[in-house]
């Protein structure tokens, strides 16, 4: 189902698109230099995706094969020279969806907000990545070369095995760990039982756990 409303000029025109995700084991965003928003919504029953333009072309490709969805960008040259008028790309998925979700982009921001998948997979170059859960039930992998990486988590006691590594950014954690251990590259420790794996690896970027 697609659905476009038009706007005004100055707001732009929002396109909404859902699909079932009855047999979907993983879900696939290539957003590339456009900034994304991923979340869980406990209300929906499809996967949804929107996005903002400012000009009248398709901004989103949406495809279907066997168990996966891929979601793409298209890149109209207009939208990368207007730099004050790019998409916008929010995706909201159902909250019983635990398949796997894998993200990967260039310069776009990524911010995930409590997104519930069994695995959650972030690619990305020099964007910024900023994730946020109230309690960590999901296996985490996220890289990034120049990009930062933040993670705010309310549930100080998760169960969580860390590994940050990074080659040149810095690295901290206000969550206090067990069996922290500290290394030129590297900082592991564990929260809780150590159920889900957070992994999380930068170049030049930083890396931050509060």
């Amino acid at each position: 189902m697609t659905i476009l409303t038009a706007c005004g000029e100055r707001e732009g025109t929002v396109d909404v698109q859902s699909t079932s995700l009855e047999g979907v084991e993983q879900i696939h965003i290539d957003h590339g230099s456009t900034s994304v928003h991923l979340e869980s919504d406990p209300e929906l029953s499809d996967l949804e995706v929107s996005i903002t333009t400012y000009d009248s072309e398709p901004a989103v490709l949406l495809d279907t094969q066997n168990d996966t969805i891929s979601i793409s960008m298209n890149y109209d040259l207009r939208r990368i020279v207007n730099i004050g008028r790019k998409p916008h790309l929010t995706i909201r998925v159902p909250d019983y969806y635990k398949g796997k979700i894998v993200v990967q982009g260039s310069s776009g921001n990524v911010n995930s907000a409590n997104v519930q998948a069994e695995e959650l997979i972030i690619q990305g170059k020099s964007g910024r990545i900023s994730l946020d859960y109230e309690e960590l039930r999901t296996q985490l992998q996220i890289s990034a070369k120049s990009g930062n990486v933040s993670l705010s988590l309310n549930d100080k006691d998760s169960d969580v095995t860390w590994s940050l590594k990074s080659g040149s950014g810095r690295r901290t954690s206000a969550i206090g760990w067990d069996n922290t251990r500290e290394g030129k590259d590297v900082t592991q420790g564990v929260t809780g039982s150590g159920t889900y794996r957070v992994d999380i690896q930068t170049s030049s970027g930083n890396i931050s756990i509060q």
